[in-house]
């Protein structure tokens, strides 16, 4: 018996006045600053309620970081045999020409594209670009400040507590904690919101194989090691001392290690600022 063809997908926005073009990206890292596009999925959003639906998987002609691999399933090998997004860059830019974007925490999904287009010699026009991003509507539309946890997870706020009144605060914060907490441990408290920490600042993280990685900058994910003079550079500003003591630690680290058998000049710092 014949299968009948599904009906073409279609969306209940009923206000648009131009496409919206909902987007999702892989990538090959951590950081949308460094990172190379792998996969580029858009739904397009039609005014009248027609959806026109894209998938890209580009080869992004460098390797892919094991922990994003490990998060998309996408492999070295798999890539390889896709095409550059060099390739495919302007029939991109001309699917989004003129609509505005949508996506969940979507502004690292258009930071990468921007730079990937622009790589390819092509441009993203973004003057008068609108963003409708579910994550910061959810964060509006639930706000999570102090009196909002209390009330969600210990009850309506007594009226002799005030909110900035650093006694007060302290106070309800103790009962939210108590309230979260149930029977887990400041260990395993501290584990399952912040998991990867080292520095109070975030500034350095663990990644899934247990490296010391930037937490922030054009280094954003990497390794430590693969970027000594950044560590010099960083014990030269203004950062929290929680954070330099990391940022000391490594260096000091990195330089007495032994150098690679086939690298004299391993553990040398450059003396050039990292920018």
């Amino acid at each position: 018996m014949p299968h009948d063809n599904p009906a073409p997908p279609r969306h209940e926005l009923a206000n648009l006045t131009r496409p919206l073009c909902v987007i999702d990206t892989e990538w090959t890292g951590p950081s949308p600053a460094d990172a190379r596009l792998v996969s580029l999925a858009v739904h397009k959003l039609l005014p009248g309620g027609a959806v026109e639906e894209r998938q890209w998987f580009v080869n992004p002609e460098t390797a892919i970081d094991p922990g994003s691999g490990a998060v998309h399933g996408i492999t070295d090998e798999q890539a390889a045999a896709w095409p550059p997004f060099r390739t495919v860059a302007a029939e991109v830019a001309a699917f989004l020409e003129g609509a505005d974007i949508g996506g969940y925490a979507v502004s690292s999904d258009v930071q990468i594209l921007e730079r990937e287009i622009e790589r390819a010699g092509c441009e993203l026009h973004t003057a008068d670009l609108r963003i409708v991003d579910p994550l910061r509507l959810w964060q509006k539309r639930e706000p999570r400040k102090l009196t909002d946890a209390y009330e969600r997870f210990v009850g309506p706020v007594p009226g002799t507590l005030r909110a900035h009144d650093a006694g007060d605060d302290a106070r309800m914060t103790v009962a939210v904690i108590e309230a979260m907490a149930g029977s887990a441990s400041v260990d395993e408290l501290h584990a399952e919101g912040n998991p990867n920490m080292i520095d109070v600042a975030g500034k350095f993280v663990r990644d899934e194989q247990g490296r010391v990685t930037f937490g922030f900058g054009r280094h954003r994910g990497d390794p430590v090691d693969a970027h000594p003079d950044f560590l010099d550079w960083m014990l030269g500003k203004d950062f929290a001392p929680s954070t330099l003591a990391v940022a000391r630690a490594e260096l000091h680290r990195i330089c007495e290690a032994p150098p690679e058998p086939d690298d004299p000049d391993a553990g040398e710092i450059d003396d050039d600022i990292p920018f």
